[in-house]
């Protein structure tokens, strides 16, 4: 079985949506406060803006034949637009990393990268008293979490908010990274952190002193957690950071 990843399935979603409008399937315009309870609207699958999904969305009715264009220049107008739409959406949701990080390699964006991450975590904590940094940090999102800090307003207190006070309170921006790891497999779908310990980007669940268990990701996840599905989404939640 071919891996899906998250840019492919949403693409596939978005099509879907722009074909039932299409065949007149769907009656409902795009972004309709009904679209919400349809598994065919992207937006269930991403906190992009509303004007963000309809700028993609048009793309995407260009592409399925909905958006008619009068000549062959309008439609290779439009080919350019979509390209340009098509880079910027896929930047917005995949974010963006410094050239010197080591994460990833070039791509044909150049610095402006797409990305996603498999990080090597470390199998057991026989070095965990010798990173102070992360036991501090951890005991400062513990502090927030019971404090009920809403990093995002959603008024819920979840991993969001976790992995965005952990970025914020580690002493080293450069050697920290948010995290979102999403496997329909598995049944995955949750942000954390990642830290660079000793040439190593080692996986961090952010809320292990709040719910008092270890904070290696693969202690706390199991088998549902794998590093290959990893994204790094530091550049999307770096609004809520202080």
């Amino acid at each position: 079985m071919s891996d899906v990843t998250y840019g492919n399935a949403l693409q596939s979603v978005a099509n879907n949506c722009s074909y039932l409008r299409m065949k007149k399937l769907c009656k409902e315009k795009f972004g309709d406060h009904r679209c919400v309870n349809c598994k065919h609207y992207i937006g269930n699958y991403t906190d992009a803006a509303q004007s963000q999904l309809n700028l993609f969305m048009y793309q995407v009715d260009i592409n399925v034949g909905m958006v008619k264009h009068r000549s062959k220049q309008d439609k290779s107008t439009a080919l350019i637009v979509i390209l340009i739409l098509a880079a910027f959406f896929g930047l917005l949701l995949w974010a963006q990393v410094r050239p010197d990080s080591g994460l990833i390699g070039k791509s044909w964006l150049g610095d402006l990268k797409a990305r996603s991450m498999g990080i090597e975590n470390l199998s057991s904590q026989q070095y965990a008293d010798e990173h102070k940094d992360i036991q501090d940090t951890l005991q400062k999102v513990a502090n927030d979490l019971n404090r009920k800090v809403d990093v995002n307003g959603d008024k819920l207190i979840n991993c969001i908010d976790a992995a965005v006070l952990f970025y914020q309170y580690y002493p080293d921006r450069s050697k920290v990274r948010i995290m979102w790891n999403l496997n329909h497999n598995t049944g995955m779908n949750h942000l954390f952190n990642a830290v660079l310990i000793k040439g190593t980007w080692t996986s961090i669940e952010p809320q292990a002193k709040w719910n008092n268990h270890s904070h290696w990701m693969p202690d706390v996840w199991g088998s549902q957690y794998d590093p290959k599905k990893n994204v790094d989404a530091t550049q999307i939640y770096l609004k809520y950071v202080k």
